[in-house]
C-alpha cells in the first residue's frame, strides 16, 4: 500500500509532536539539506542567516535596541541628535511622547532629549504653550503648583525693554510666558525644548527652552527659559498643550542625544 506522507508524518495519523524547548525555533541551520533542529534565541536576539549562510541567532549591535516589539537605532555610531518620532497636531488637545509607545524612547538610551516645535498655531488667540512631564508613562502628568520652578527672559519687537518672569508655583514648563501665541495669517510659534538626563533617579530634572514666534499682538517675540522639575523620579513621558483651547496645527519632533 502507498501511504502519503507530509513533513515526515502519514496523512491522517494522530502522532503527537514532541515538546519543544522554551524560546527555540525549529529550523534547518546546517546550510544544506537536513532535518530541522532547535535554534535557541536569547533575549533581544533576532533570527536570520549567519555569515556561513546558515540560520542562526543575530545579536544586536551597539547602536540597535529592541523596545517592545520594535527595533530602533540608538545613535548610528556617531554623537549627535537622533530623530525618534514626529507628531503632527491637528486640533489636538495634547501632543504626547510616551516611553515604549509608538516607537518612542525616553529612558537611559540617550543622555538628553529635545523636542523641536515647528509652525505651531493655537486654536485660541493669545493662549500660551506649556509642557508637562510624567513619571508613570503617561498615566498622569505633573501639574501641581510648585512642581516646576522657572525663569523666562525675552522681549518683543514692540518694545526695546526686555522682560523677565520668575515663578516657583507654575504648573508646567512655560514656553511662551512673555506673550501669547497668535492665530492670524502668518503667525506661528517655534521652539526647541531640551530635557537633560530625564531618566536620572537621584536629581531634579533641568529643562531649557528657546522660543521664537510672531505673537498675538503682531510682534516678533523671543524667549529663553529654564525650568527645574522638582522630582527625583525618572521622567518617561512628555506632554505639550495650550493653557486655553487645542493645538490647531504644527509639528513636534522628538530627538535623542547620542554619545559617540
Amino acid at each position: 500500500a502507498i501511504v502519503e506522507v507530509v513533513s515526515g508524518y502519514p496523512i491522517g495519523s494522530t502522532t503527537v509532536l514532541p515538546a519543544q524547548a522554551a524560546n527555540t525555533v525549529l529550523a534547518n541551520n546546517t546550510g544544506s539539506s537536513a532535518a530541522p533542529a532547535a535554534v535557541a534565541l536569547a533575549a533581544s536576539e533576532l533570527l536570520g542567516r549567519g555569515p556561513a549562510g546558515n540560520i542562526a541567532p543575530i545579536t544586536l549591535g551597539a547602536n540597535l535596541a529592541i523596545t517592545g516589539t520594535e527595533l530602533n537605532t540608538i545613535g548610528g555610531g556617531a554623537a549627535g541628535w537622533v530623530p525618534i518620532k514626529t507628531v503632527t497636531a491637528s486640533n489636538s488637545t495634547t501632543v504626547d511622547f510616551v516611553n515604549g509607545s509608538g516607537g518612542v524612547v525616553i529612558d537611559g538610551t540617550y543622555r538628553a532629549y529635545a523636542v523641536i516645535i515647528a509652525n505651531m498655531v493655537p486654536q485660541t488667540d493669545g493662549s500660551n504653550m506649556l509642557s508637562r512631564t510624567s513619571t508613570n508613562t503617561g498615566s498622569s502628568y505633573d501639574a501641581a503648583s510648585g512642581d516646576y520652578y522657572s525663569f523666562v527672559f525675552g522681549g518683543t519687537s514692540g518694545s526695546s525693554t526686555s522682560q523677565g518672569s520668575a515663578s516657583t508655583t507654575t504648573t508646567g514648563i512655560r514656553l511662551s510666558a512673555i506673550s501669547g501665541t497668535g492665530t492670524s495669517t502668518g503667525e506661528a510659534f517655534n521652539s526647541t525644548v531640551i530635557f537633560f538626563d530625564p531618566s536620572n533617579s537621584t536629581k531634579y530634572k533641568s529643562i531649557s527652552s528657546t522660543s521664537a514666534y510672531y505673537n498675538a499682538d503682531a510682534a516678533a517675540c523671543f524667549e529663553n527659559g529654564i525650568t527645574v522639575r522638582r522630582t527625583t523620579s525618572a521622567v518617561d513621558a512628555i506632554r505639550f498643550l495650550m493653557d486655553s483651547g487645542n493645538i490647531a496645527s504644527g509639528t513636534f519632533t522628538l530627538y535623542g542625544l547620542a554619545s559617540a
